[in-house]
């Protein structure tokens, strides 16, 4: 998953991470988080009790550039993974429903795959 400091996106991460830690114990949970914060910072630490945190940093602050780089930072985290599992991409707002149902998502998917679930 990927956010920025927007708190419209940025409020999601400990709820769906949370769901996903619950569906899915046996995975991790990994955010692509574009800020110029450090992970001394407060609300980063806060945010790594959910998953694993990788901070991007943005070059400018034209919040077009931000969402695009927040987007792209989610193609780049999963290519930096590279741990020979299949890496599942999706939105900071996509609950799992049930277990079940990503399970038959991710079955036909060989490992060292990116899958992209999206509406």
């Amino acid at each position: 998953m990927s956010t920025d400091d927007r708190p419209e996106t940025l409020e999601f991460w400990p709820f769906v991470a949370s769901a996903w830690n619950t569906w899915y114990p046996e995975i991790s949970i990994e955010l692509a988080y574009v800020t110029n914060k450090s992970f001394d910072d407060p609300e980063v630490k806060h945010m790594a009790k959910f998953g694993n945190v990788h901070i991007f940093r943005p070059t400018d602050s034209d919040q077009t550039r931000i969402n695009f780089l927040t987007e792209m930072c989610k193609f780049i985290l999963s290519s930096m993974i590279g741990d020979g599992s299949i890496c599942l991409m999706t939105n900071i707002n996509s609950f799992p429903m049930n277990r079940e149902g990503y399970s038959k998502s991710t079955e036909p998917v060989t490992n060292e795959r990116v899958l992209i679930l999206n509406n």
